[in-house]
């Protein structure tokens, strides 16, 4: 008798570059994931390039996220790539299990571990094409949503510039109290170590908590005050283009329409992204304008 052949294991997550060299012609990577996921839609797809700028959003959707060559040859984005991994298999796991119709939005609340005081304000965030029935395809759309909206999006979470500005701190300068924020960093599906994030509600509560202040006293001013006061005021914010100002930064924007440096502003010197669209419990991407 003989035994059966094993079951081939499939790889948790494929790397496919943008430019293929393949048979001697090249090829959109995005084209070999497409056929990747429709044979085997389990495998999280992440892409990489030379030149982001040169590939369009359609062509961007058919992987969870995109990354610049160098990100993926110094080895910085590994741990992205390992939260990616594990996140899509978690999810898709849970898509084939066929109780994921009736786990809306129960079941996406615990997977990525949402504050009870924000889950009305987490549950409405979610498209609404994720509230029907779903088929194999949307492990991988629900999977880009988590990863380039909710946790690349501030609104619900916030990044460490983000939180740093809130709290009236350079980036430098959050190390100073980040082991108070400990119990407010995000720790569910698709968490990484290369970009944490916090929920912002958290953050808000335990600043007010440690330094036992009111509702009506300024979070920037906090911030400060838990990081050691002016003994370390070097680390203060400063709004960008105001060198001479006092006045604190609240907003985090782009510095250009380039989109590529973040700067922390007055919400007065910045404008929205036009080609921003924000929707329910998101802000909208700002850019710096003040001459």
């Amino acid at each position: 008798m003989t035994k059966p052949k094993k079951k081939k294991r499939l790889p948790d997550l494929v790397v496919i570059d943008q430019m293929l060299q393949l048979w001697g012609d090249v090829q959109r990577g995005s084209s070999l994931a497409a056929v990747i996921h429709d044979n085997h839609p389990e495998i999280a797809l992440v892409g990489m390039t030379g030149d982001d700028a040169a590939v369009e959003e359609l062509q961007k959707s058919k992987f969870i996220d995109f990354y610049q060559r160098n990100e993926i040859a110094t080895g910085d984005c590994i741990p992205d790539l390992y939260a990616i991994a594990d996140g899509y298999e978690t999810l898709t796991h849970f898509f084939g299990s066929g109780k994921a119709a009736s786990a809306i939005p129960s079941g996406i609340c615990q997977f990525v571990k949402c504050p009870k005081s924000d889950e009305d304000t987490f549950v409405a965030s979610i498209p609404g094409t994720f509230k029907s029935p779903w088929d194999t395809g949307t492990s991988h759309t629900f999977a880009r949503w988590i990863w380039n909206d909710l946790l690349h999006r501030p609104g619900l979470l916030y990044d460490a510039l983000e939180v740093a500005t809130l709290l009236g701190l350079k980036l430098q300068g959050l190390p100073l109290i980040e082991k108070h924020l400990e119990k407010c960093r995000y720790s569910g599906i698709f968490a990484s170590s290369h970009g944490p994030r916090w929920w912002v509600s958290l953050v808000r509560d335990e600043i007010r908590k440690l330094t036992k202040a009111n509702m009506s006293q300024p979070l920037w001013e906090l911030g400060r005050t838990l990081a050691g006061g002016d003994k370390h005021k070097a680390l203060f914010s400063k709004c960008h283009g105001r060198p001479n100002s006092s006045e604190a930064p609240t907003v985090v924007a782009f510095s250009d329409g380039t989109k590529r440096t973040r700067v922390q502003a007055a919400m007065a010197d910045t404008i929205p992204v036009e080609t921003d669209s924000s929707s329910s419990g998101f802000e909208q991407t700002r850019q710096y304008v003040r001459s």
